[in-house]
């Protein structure tokens, strides 16, 4: 049996203060197939978010996501609401460097947005595994794997979300933005779009040297995975590594198969001259890249919120922003 909370959220026509959303949790259910069994509350714009945690055989134990799906409309019966068997366009949404699943839902006012899109939301716990292929860490933790071969099934089939390139977009912040685009790279036949905020593909070299740094999380992240791909050689020809996909792809030319990304930063935010210097490197090799920045912000929830927005925005997708 899989657990599972359900939530509800109304905000009526929309018309509360942006981030200032009304919830009640209603009930907790143990079923094992959520589709029918979504709570009617009042309001215009209903949503029904599903806390789901289960055995992953790739990260070898339990973990957890957050689905967010849009809920029974007053004017529709249930039967014609379930029974229609329709298939919503998803966001898969990653979390940053110290997160997990819920960020998103309780940082930010995705649930609205999604909300006035009939966009389904996927947030996932990604540890601070950069979702990548950890096999040294304990048994093994293959967050790339978990999520193509794993989650993806799992969500298309007990949720009524799209399998369709067109309608499955992917975004994250921080360290989830790096890894939204390093699936967005590897496998863009999934995604429609890619929405980056606060990150990008960082530069490495094959004269790296290990300083024993570790003084701050993102050197400490550097380090360990480059020790975790086997060496700086093995991972600059890794999948891990952004820049050299991208200029591989270029010799390739199949820099067009790619879908958009949209990229963005406060510019007070501590990684922002990398952010530029990457959008030199996406001018220099052609890539379909839009870059936007925004004063006053730095690495910050603030930001982020607006961010997803700018982006929901970019992709078509209503917002009031």
């Amino acid at each position: 049996m899989k657990s599972i909370h359900i939530y509800t959220t109304w905000g009526g026509n929309c018309q509360e203060p942006r981030g200032k959303l009304k919830w009640e949790r209603q009930q907790i259910l143990f079923v094992t197939d959520i589709k029918n069994d979504r709570y009617t509350g009042e309001g215009n714009t209903q949503m029904a978010l599903a806390v789901f945690n289960f055995e992953s055989q790739f990260l070898k134990g339990n973990t957890e996501i957050c689905v967010i799906l849009p809920n029974l409309p007053k004017q529709e019966t249930p039967e014609a609401f379930y029974g229609s068997e329709r298939k919503y366009k998803v966001m898969w949404l990653f979390h940053g460097g110290g997160g997990d699943a819920s960020d998103w839902i309780r940082k930010s006012s995705i649930e609205l947005y999604a909300a006035e899109n009939e966009l389904a939301i996927v947030t996932i716990s990604g540890c601070n595994a950069m979702y990548t292929n950890w096999p040294t860490f304990a048994n093994g933790m293959d967050y790339t794997s978990f999520f193509f071969r794993e989650l993806m099934p799992l969500v298309y089939g007990w949720f009524p979300v799209s399998e369709k390139k067109e309608d499955n977009f992917i975004a994250g912040l921080s360290m989830g933005a790096a890894g939204a685009l390093k699936y967005a790279i590897t496998n863009p036949e999934r995604f429609a779009g890619c929405i980056c905020l606060s990150s990008c593909g960082k530069a490495y070299s094959l004269d790296y040297v290990d300083d024993g740094d570790r003084t701050s999380p993102p050197k400490t992240q550097q380090h360990n995975g480059i020790a975790n791909a086997g060496g700086i050689e093995k991972f600059y020809y890794s999948t891990d590594n952004i820049r050299y996909q991208l200029e591989k792809r270029k010799e390739e030319g199949t820099l067009s198969s790619l879908p958009p990304v949209y990229m963005s930063y406060g510019e007070d935010d501590h990684h922002y001259e990398e952010g530029l210097d990457f959008k030199r490197f996406a001018e220099n090799i052609g890539m379909d890249l839009t870059f936007t920045s925004i004063p006053g912000y730095k690495h910050e929830w603030r930001f982020w919120n607006i961010g997803i927005q700018e982006g929901l925005k970019f992709f078509g997708f209503q917002s009031r922003i």
